[in-house]
This record gives structure tokens, sequence and C-alpha cells, in this order.
């Protein structure tokens, strides 16, 4: 907590939608453009460019996910007919709050980038990995505005500035139309990374009432469908996935069809009534709840704000078979 009561990272100021482009510069590489269009839950849209040609990208709509497939004949590639959590979003703030209430972070500063306040976080890993202490030689700083948006990140690794990417446009009210969310151009090798891709299905009502966990939301959350993963045919072990959304915020509730995580992770232990001991996990894009129910049953719930998933996590019971 600061010195007059507060948390250094507050909980996120809800979101709707927002245009994220970061100037990306990497010693020995060319620089780049990153730009993330996300409107929440769903729809997203990630490219890194250099120039106009784009190198990398993922999308998701109300149709699926698709990847961008670059080379001779780039364009996009579908994954999935599901739907998943938009694209290139984030809740860097989430995952940064928790990291300080595990003693993985520290607040180092306050600056203003993209016209926008933001603070300053440093930790000893990059966004999307797990979260660790930093060191004066391996360390990431990351400033991020009262939304939870990243705007900017400086990567040190052994005493050497790895990466920066900083915030050269940044609009948290945009407007996007059905084209920000058209996969066009095709891939002209869509066909193949589909069938390289894991299996994905859509979870129909009796596939949601087959999982062993049934959850009763928050209030103010509905359920809205889920698919079930697969990583290929030989693989018989896959995840389920179910969305519950309030507005733009989305809970993932994930999980296993064998029982319990094969390797636990360490984390923030909190107990639940009716649950008993939950972990508390975040990779600094995210916030998760890990749960062992009695019997083995293991599920894993991720969203924007720790609160709300352990209310989320005391709605979990074990469903009749």
């Amino acid at each position: 907590m600061s010195r007059r009561g507060r948390p250094p990272i507050p909980p996120e100021q809800p979101l709707a939608a927002y245009r994220v482009v970061y100037r990306v510069i990497q010693p020995g590489a060319p620089d780049s453009d990153e730009e993330h269009d996300v409107q929440r839950p769903f729809l997203g849209r990630l490219e890194m460019r250099r120039g106009s040609s784009v190198f990398v990208g993922s999308l998701s709509s109300d149709q699926g996910t698709w990847l961008y497939v670059a080379g001779e004949r780039p364009g996009w590639a579908q994954l999935t007919s599901s739907r998943d959590r938009a694209a290139g979003d984030s809740h860097v703030g989430a995952g940064l709050a928790e990291a300080l209430r595990q003693r993985l972070a520290r607040v180092v500063g306050r600056r203003t980038v993209a016209g926008q306040a933001c603070t300053v976080v440093r930790t000893g890993s990059p966004i999307a990995s797990k979260a660790t202490r930093p060191t004066a030689g391996d360390h990431d700083d990351l400033c991020v505005d009262a939304h939870g948006i990243m705007l900017e990140d400086q990567w040190t690794i052994k005493g050497t500035l790895a990466r920066t990417r900083v915030a050269t446009t940044y609009d948290p009210s945009p407007t996007f139309t059905d084209q920000t969310w058209a996969p066009t151009p095709s891939s002209s090798n869509a066909a193949l990374v589909r069938s390289k891709a894991p299996r994905v299905v859509e979870l129909d009502a009796a596939g949601i009432g087959r999982l062993a966990l049934a959850l009763d939301p928050p209030s103010g959350y509905s359920a809205t469908g889920g698919y079930y993963s697969q990583p290929s045919a030989s693989v018989l072990a896959g995840d389920s996935v179910e969305h519950f959304v309030d507005g733009p915020d989305l809970i993932d509730l994930t999980q296993h069809t064998v029982q319990g995580p094969a390797n636990p992770r360490k984390g923030r232990r909190v107990k639940v009534p009716g649950v008993g001991t939950v972990t508390i996990h975040t990779d600094l894009s995210t916030v998760s709840v890990e749960a062992q129910l009695p019997g083995g049953a293991y599920a894993r719930l991720s969203g924007s704000d720790v609160e709300t998933l352990l209310a989320a996590a005391r709605g979990l019971r074990p469903t009749r078979r």
C-alpha cells in the first residue's frame, strides 16, 4: 500500500475498447510497429509491421480466430471457428498489481507517454511470462495507465537494454468498423495451417453439462458459451473453456480433462469458503485463480480483477453425474 493507504496500482478503470500503436526498437533488428485494436470482450486484431508489411498477426472475432502467415503469398489463416478472448488484449495493470502484492515487482516512477499519465513498475520478466523478482541486470520496466494499458516497456537482460516498446498512438475510445475484424487477404496456406492447429470444437449445453465443474458466476455475469481444445488427435487430454461476460469484462473458466494440474504452480494462496485453498497467479498480462476441489477436479479462472475471480471461485461446484 502507498503512504496514503491506496494501492500503487489501483483496480483497472473499465475500458470497453482501445487502439494502441507501439514503436518497437531492438538492437540488431529493424525498427517495427505493433498495433493492438481491441473491442472487449471478443474482438481483437494484433499486427506487427515493418513499413506497410505485416510479419506477425493474430485476429479474433465472433466467427473465430486467425493467424497471419507471412511469406511469398501472405494472408490470414483461420485457426478456430469459436470465440475467444480478444486477440492482442491484456490486463497489464491487474497483472502488475498482483505481482506487487506477491513482492515480485516494485514501483519505480511516474511518466507521461502518448499524452497519458502512467505508473512505472519494475518486474523481473516480460509480459506473458512467469512473474519473477527484478534484479539490477535483469528486469522489465512497464508503464501502465489507469485502465491497465501498457504504454511503455523497457526490457533489460544481463544489464543490456534488449527491447523498447513505446506507445506512439493511444486511443481509449476508438471507432472500429466491420472491416477492422475482417481476415483479409486470406493466406494461400490456410488449409495447411488449419490442419496443424489444435482441434477446437464449440461446447453446446450438453457438452457443458458433462464437465466436472459448474460455475454460478458473480452478479452481473452471464454464460455465453465456450469451446473444447485438444492439442492433437493423438493426445486424449484437453481443456474446456467457458466464457462469462459482464459488458466488456470477461471471466474464462478452464477445466482439464485429467484430474488436477500435472505440475501445480506456486503463487499466493487464499482460502475460499466452500472451495478450500486457491492459488493466485499472474503472467503480467492477466491474473488467474486456480482451484483444486475435493475429488480432484481442477479449474482455472482468468480475468481482469483478483477480487472478482475470488468471488467467482466461491461459485464453483461439482456437477452431478
